[in-house]
C-alpha cells in the first residue's frame, strides 16, 4: 500500500526498481558527495573480477513463502517447491560514508568501483545523527559477496580511487513464527590473568598469626578491589632451635599494591613484626599485552571488533574478538586456548567461543511472558552458564524489544534457545479438540477485540491470520481467563442470525448460482433459503463477516464467473471428481470440475513424489491443470493447507539428496545445502558446525581431503562392521539402519523416509514401497 518495502535488509526478496543507474555514472556519484574513478578509461583497464546480481524471476505475490527447518522455502502452482533459501546463502554488509548526502546511487557506484555490481533495490540507505554520517546496507543472495567486498575495501584496488566508505559485515538472521533471531558463532571471549604478586607477614607468635589468617579470609577483605588468599605458614624445625617465626602467605595482591597498603588494611593487634613484598609475576604493560592478544587472534583470521574490558577489581582482562567468520572463531579456540604467552611470564591465554542468539520480540509479549524469562534466566544458568539479557528501545514508539541469550558452552546454549523458542510458540487457544478461531478475528473490530482482552487480563495474544490461530502467553491464570473470554465471544459469533431478504433480481441471482456460491463458501450449516417465505430471504448463521461474504458472493458478477453454469435448484448436483459421487458441500474449481469439499482436501494430503505439483482429477483425470497455490490457499481449511506444504517441502529434500541434507545430531530436523567446497554450516537449532561437502561435523584446521585420508582407517573399519551387521545408511540423511527380521519394508526412524531394503529405493510413504518391492523385486522378503 505504501509502495515500498519495510522490511529493510530482513525482507526475503529482491526489489526491482526501474531507476537503476548505470555502475559507472560518474556524474550521478560526484552530485551526491562520492569521488566517482578520476580516468574511465583507467578503470576499464584494470582487471577487476566483477560480479553482478541476477533480479527475482518470480514475483512473492504468486508464491507462498514458509520459514521451515531452517530454510525460507517458496511455494508456487501446484504447492511445489518453487525455490529454498538458507541464511547462509546470503551476506550481508554495511558501508559508512562521513558525508551527510549519500544516497544509493552513490553507494551503488562505490560497489561498481569495487567490482560488485548490485541493483540500487538492494541497497537500505539512512542518516545518522550522532556522529553525523550516511549509513547503507547491502543484503545480497551470494554468501562471499560480503567477504570479497570487505577484502577489496581494506586493501583497495590498485590504480582507482576507491571513496572513503568504511564497510563491514552484517550477521543475517532467520525468522520464526512469533519472532526473528540472529545466530551469532564468530565472536570468542578472551581472559588472562593481570599481573600479581605475593607478600609475606611474619609474626613471632603462631596464635597470632592464626588470628591474622582467619581475618584475611573473611569473604568482604579485600585490597585494591581484589580477594585476597591467606595460607598459614609454619616454619621448618631446626635442630636445636624454637620455632620463632611464623609466616601468612598473602596472594592475588594487585601489581600495584605496596607494603603501606597491606598494613592499612590490617587492625593493630594484628600488627606483623613485619612485611616482606614479593616480585610483580610480570611487568608488560597491559597495552602491550592486549596487542600481543589481538596479533595473536588476527593471525588466525581478520577482526571485525577488538573490545577488552579494563575492570579494575577484576584480577583478569577480558577481551571480546568478532571474526568475520564462524571458522575463524573456532579455529581461534582449538589453537590459541591454553597457550602459554612469553609477554605473561609464560602464564596462559584462554579463548572461548562466545555464542549468541539475538530475539527480537513485540513489547506486549514480553511484558507478558516476563515472569517465564525470568524464571528461565535462573535455570539455564545454573546448568549451563547462559545468561539472557533484554535491551529495552529508547524510542517508546518501538514495538519490538530484543533480548540476548549467549554462553560459551555451544550444547548449553542450544538449549536454553529451545527452552526459550518454547516459551515463544505459546499456547495455542483451544475449545475442546478445536482451535478458537473466527474471520471477525482477521477485520479490525476484532484486533481492537483482542488487544483489549490481552490488556483486561494481563496476557498477550498472538494472531496468526496465516494459520488461522490464536497464540496465548503471560501467566496460566491469565491464559485460562482468556481463552475462556474467547469460547464466550466464538459462541456469540457463531450464533448470530442474519436475513438477507431477496427482491426479484436478488431471487434471480440466488437461483442462478449465488446460493451455491454461499453454501460453497460457507457451509450448508451457516447458510439455508427459505422460498415459502413473502420475500424469500436467504438465513445466515454466523459473525456479521459471514453475512458481508454472503451479500458479495450474492451480488457476484455472474458474466465472468463460471458459476454463471450452474442451474436452479432442480438441476442434478455434478459429480465428484475424486469419489464419482454427487459432490457433498461442493466446490468448483476455476477449470469447471467439482469436488467435495472432503475429497479435494483428501487428494491434497495424500501428494506425495508422484503427484506434485497438485493438479485437477476432473475429467476422468485428464484435466491436469496445476492448481494455483492462492487457489489452494483458499479452497483448502488453514491446517490443510499448511500441511501440504510441510508434505511437499519434505519430498522435496526427500527427492534431492545430492542438493539437501538433514543435520547428523540424532532427532534434528533441520536441512542444510550440501556444497562443494567446504562451507561450513551452523545448525541453528543445535548449533552444530557442518561441512556441507564431507556431510558431518566440520573438520576445522583440516581441508576436506585431508581429513577423509585421516579417518579412511577408521571408515574402513566401519563399513566392515556395518557389512557383518547387515547395516546401511538411509539414502536421504545418512544415519545408519540396522535390520533385525521381518519384510523389506523399512521406515527411517530420523527422517521418515521409507525405503526398500533391497535396492535403497525411496518412498513417501509404505504402500507405493510394497508395490515397488512385489514389482520389482517379486517378494516384500527378496534377498
Amino acid at each position: 500500500m505504501l509502495g515500498r518495502c519495510k522490511k529493510g535488509i530482513d525482507c526475503p526478496y529482491e526489489h526491482l526498481n526501474k531507476n537503476i543507474s548505470t555502475p559507472n555514472d560518474k556524474q550521478n556519484a560526484q552530485a551526491e558527495g562520492v569521488n566517482a574513478p578520476p580516468n574511465p578509461t583507467h578503470v576499464q583497464e584494470t582487471k577487476i573480477e566483477s560480479h553482478s546480481i541476477a533480479a527475482p524471476e518470480q514475483s512473492p505475490r504468486d508464491l507462498e513463502v514458509r520459514n521451515l527447518r531452517g530454510a525460507s522455502v517458496m511455494f508456487g502452482p501446484g504447492a511445489q517447491v518453487h525455490d529454498l533459501e538458507f541464511p547462509s546463502d546470503y551476506s550481508a554488509v554495511q558501508m559508512t560514508s562521513l558525508q551527510q548526502k549519500c544516497d544509493a546511487e552513490a553507494f551503488q557506484g562505490f560497489l561498481a568501483t569495487l567490482g560488485e555490481i548490485v541493483p540500487l533495490s538492494l541497497i537500505r540507505v539512512k542518516t545518522v545523527t550522532k556522529p553525523p554520517c550516511t549509513v547503507a546496507s547491502a543484503r545480497i543472495r551470494d554468501s562471499g559477496f560480503a567477504q570479497r567486498l570487505k577484502l577489496k575495501a581494506d586493501i583497495g584496488v590498485e590504480g582507482i580511487h576507491v571513496p572513503d566508505i568504511a564497510v563491514s559485515i552484517l550477521q543475517i538472521g532467520i525468522k520464526s513464527e512469533s519472532s526473528a533471531n540472529r545466530l551469532q558463532m564468530n565472536t570468542v571471549s578472551c581472559t588472562w590473568y593481570k599481573p600479581s604478586r605475593s607478600a609475606w607477614l611474619h609474626y613471632d607468635n603462631t596464635g597470632k598469626a592464626k588470628a591474622a589468617e582467619k581475618f584475611i579470609a573473611r569473604r568482604d577483605f579485600r585490597i585494591a578491589g581484589r580477594k585476597i588468599q591467606a595460607t598459614l605458614q609454619n616454619p621448618e624445625r631446626y635442630f636445636g632451635y624454637r620455632e620463632t617465626i611464623t609466616s601468612v602467605q598473602l596472594g592475588n595482591l594487585d601489581a600495584s599494591t605496596s607494603q603501606s597498603m597491606i598494613e592499612r588494611h590490617i587492625p593493630g593487634h594484628l600488627t606483623p613484626v613485619n612485611v616482606i613484598m614479593g616480585k610483580i609475576s610480570y611487568s608488560t604493560s597491559l597495552h602491550e599485552v592486549e596487542e600481543s592478544v589481538k596479533a595473536l587472534l588476527s593471525g588466525v583470521g581478520p577482526l571485525d571488533v577488538w573490545e577488552p574490558n579494563h575492570t579494575t577489581s577484576a584480577t583478569q582482562v577480558k577481551a571480546i574478538a568478532r571474526f568475520q567468520t564462524g571458522g575463524h572463531a573456532r579455529k581461534a579456540v582449538n589453537q590459541l586456548s591454553g597457550q602459554k604467552m612469553p609477554q605473561l611470564a609464560n602464564s596462559k591465554l584462554f579463548v572461548s567461543p562466545l555464542i549468541s542468539v539475538k530475539f527480537n520480540v513485540p513489547k506486549a509479549m514480553y511484558s507478558a511472558i516476563r515472569g517465564e524469562v525470568d524464571h528461565l534466566k535462573s535455570q539455564i544458568w545454573d546448568a549451563g552458564h547462559v545468561h539472557i539479557k533484554a535491551y529495552l528501545p529508547m524510542d517508546p514508539t518501538q514495538k519490538l524489544i530484543a533480548l540476548r541469550l549467549y554462553g560459551e558452552d555451544a550444547n548449553a546454549v542450544a538449549k536454553a534457545k529451545s527452552a526459550f523458542e518454547k516459551i515463544l510458540v505459546g499456547d495455542m487457544a483451544m475449545n475442546g479438540e478445536f482451535g478458537v478461531w473466527d474471520d471477525f478475528f482477521t477485520n479490525p473490530d476484532g484486533l481492537a477485540y483482542l488487544n483489549e482482552l490481552s490488556h483486561t487480563h494481563q496476557g498477550y495474544i498472538y494472531r496468526d491470520m496465516r494459520k488461522h490461530r490464536l497464540s496465548l502467553y503471560g501467566s496460566a491464570d491469565s491464559k485460562e481467563r482468556i481463552r475462556s473470554a474467547l469460547i464466550e465471544k466464538l459462541d456469540c459469533l457463531t450464533e448470530m442470525t442474519h436475513f438477507i431478504s431477496l427482491s426479484a433480481e436478488d431471487l434471480k441471482k440466488a437461483l442462478q448460482g449465488g446460493f451455491r456460491r454461499i453454501i460453497a463458501t460457507l457451509g450448508k450449516q451457516k447458510a439455508s433459503f427459505d422460498r415459502r417465505r413473502r420475500p424469500q430471504i436467504i438465513t445466515i448463521i454466523g459473525s456479521a463477516h459471514d453475512l458481508e461474504t454472503a451479500q458479495a458472493l450474492l451480488n457476484q458478477d455472474v458474466s465472468s464467473n463460471l458459476d454463471d453454469l450452474v442451474l436452479d435448484e432442480d438441476t442434478d448436483q455434478p459429480d465428484c471428481a475424486v469419489c464419482w459421487t454427487e459432490a457433498d458441500d461442493a466446490y468448483r474449481t476455476p477449470c469447471g470440475h467439482f469436488y467435495c469439499r472432503s475429497c479435494f482436501a483428501s487428494q491434497c494430503s495424500s501428494a506425495g513424489e508422484g503427484d506434485l505439483p497438485v493438479r485437477c482429477l476432473g475429467d476422468s483425470a485428464n484435466c491436469s491443470r496445476v492448481f494455483g497455490i492462492q487457489e489452494l490457499k483458499t479452497a483448502l481449511p488453514s491446517e490443510a493447507f499448511e500441511q501440504l506444504l510441510e508434505d511437499s517441502f519434505t519430498t522435496h529434500v526427500r527427492t534431492n539428496p545430492k542438493s539437501f541434507q538433514y543435520c547428523p545430531t540424532p532427532d534434528c530436523q533441520q536441512i542444510y545445502r550440501i556444497s562443494p567446497d567446504g562451507v561450513v554450516f551452523t545448525c541453528p537449532a543445535c548449533l552444530t558446525p557442518i561441512c556441507t561437502t564431507c556431510q558431518i561435523t566440520s573438520h576445522d584446521g583440516m581441508s576436506c581431503e585431508a581429513y577423509k585420508r585421516v579417518g579412511t582407517q577408521g571408515n574402513d573399519e566401519f563399513r566392515k562392521w556395518k557389512q557383518e551387521n547387515d547395516v546401511k545408511d538411509c539414502p536421504v540423511c545418512k544415519v545408519p539402519i540396522e535390520k533385525s527380521d521381518g519384510c523389506n519394508h523399512m521406515e527411517c526412524g530420523n527422517c521418515k523416509t521409507h525405503i526398500c531394503w533391497v535396492c535403497l529405493e525411496t518412498f513417501d510413504e509404505g504402500r507405493k514401497c510394497y508395490g515397488h518391492m512385489q514389482e520389482v523385486h517379486g517378494s516384500f522378503y527378496a534377498e
